[in-house]
């Protein structure tokens, strides 16, 4: 079998379903409104392949390595980030130091120990 769990097949076939669009549209397309537009309907579904790449940093989708490095592949080319670089980051600085804020590599809390909002948790993120 392929896949370690059959729940992974629906989000793969989305992932791959657009990063053949994306590509198709990289190739054949010159258009800056329909580039704009493609951009709009695909930031909404888009956004959640952000969160399978969290699931698969924690735990492979395929039981063989040539198909996790594809599938990591369309990862960062939606997400922006490699997946050796989210494992350090994510797994090794964030997993591993989420108690101590000062370790962190994703805080969740200011200085002053308040709890961020969600934006500025994300522009402090992405910020580091």
């Amino acid at each position: 079998m392929l896949f370690r769990y059959p729940e992974d097949r629906l989000p793969v076939l989305i992932i791959a379903t657009y990063s053949v669009a994306d590509l198709l549209v990289y190739l054949t397309v010159d258009s800056l409104p329909f580039l704009i537009v493609w951009l709009l309907l695909g930031i909404v579904p888009k956004a959640n392949i952000g969160a399978w790449t969290h699931h698969h940093q924690h735990c492979f989708t395929f039981h063989a390595d040539l198909p996790n490095r594809a599938l990591e592949t369309m990862h960062f080319f939606h997400v922006g980030i490699s997946t050796h670089s989210w494992w350090l980051h994510h797994v090794l600085g964030h997993h591993k130091n989420y108690l101590d804020q000062d370790l962190d590599e994703s805080r969740w809390k200011t200085r002053d120990g308040r709890i961020m909002g969600e934006w500025e948790y994300t522009f402090s993120v992405a910020g580091t």
